[in-house]
């Protein structure tokens, strides 16, 4: 666990500091809040990549934006990698 903390707190301040820098929009906020949130809530980096992947899918798919299909595998294989540690498979 004390080797993490250091790059989860190094990860968090980079993607809170990230939107300031260049013109965020809101959906790159959605995403920074959603994963940090995530980070913190759990202390876990997959589970906040998921859920930032989650996040972004889903808004671009209630845009009526076509996802790329690399960011469907990917929100998929990570959401099966989250649930499967959930259920010790």
């Amino acid at each position: 666990m004390e080797a993490t903390t250091g790059a989860l707190v190094f990860v968090a301040v980079k993607m809170l500091t990230a939107p300031r820098s260049g013109g965020a929009n809101r959906l790159g906020l959605a995403v920074t809040v959603t994963a940090v949130g995530v980070t913190i809530a759990t202390l876990a980096i997959d589970q906040a990549m998921a859920a930032a992947f989650i996040v972004t899918t889903a808004a671009s798919a209630l845009s009526r934006r076509r996802p790329h299909p690399a960011l469907w595998a990917a929100t998929l294989v990570l959401t099966a990698s989250v649930l499967l540690q959930y259920l010790n498979l």
